[in-house]
């Protein structure tokens, strides 16, 4: 049985009795394969840093895409309020408009009332000039 101890940072194996040695290994051939680990390991890590700094990446723009939503949703509302805003607006506008358009129905009203009893003052008034005027007819 082979058991791993740690020394500082390696890990070696220590083995109990009998060490099981594979006659067919050439020790040349394992040191190319110790290599070959060696290589991938520092490969790895690599690929590690790089999905780590895609993570970190994805990260960031997961944030500013939510902060870009909260951003969107804060504009939405104020446009609401705005849009709500401008309806109230125009109706009021409606509204004075119409109530305008009422006061000019009434001033035109009272003009034309004003301008008939102008017209019967005026009539009344050439019928009194000449009752004055006319000639006095002495009938005795």
């Amino acid at each position: 049985m082979v058991e791993l101890t740690t020394v500082g940072k390696r890990t070696t194996r220590a083995s109990k009795g009998k060490e099981n040695v594979n006659p067919n290994v050439n020790p040349k051939d394992a040191v190319k394969v110790t290599h070959s680990m060696t290589v991938c390991k520092k490969a790895a890590k690599r690929k590690v840093s790089d999905v780590e700094e895609l993570n970190n990446a994805y990260n960031e723009r997961g944030k500013t895409i939510c902060q870009l939503k909260e951003k969107h949703e804060v504009l939405k509302r104020k446009l609401s309020a705005k849009n709500q805003e401008y309806v109230e607006l125009q109706q009021a506008l409606e509204e004075l408009e119409e109530d305008q358009k009422r006061q000019m129905k009434d001033i035109d009203a009272q003009i034309n009332k004003l301008e008939k009893e102008l017209a019967q003052k005026g009539r009344e008034n050439k019928s009194l000039e000449s009752i004055v005027h006319a000639k006095p007819q002495n009938k005795i």
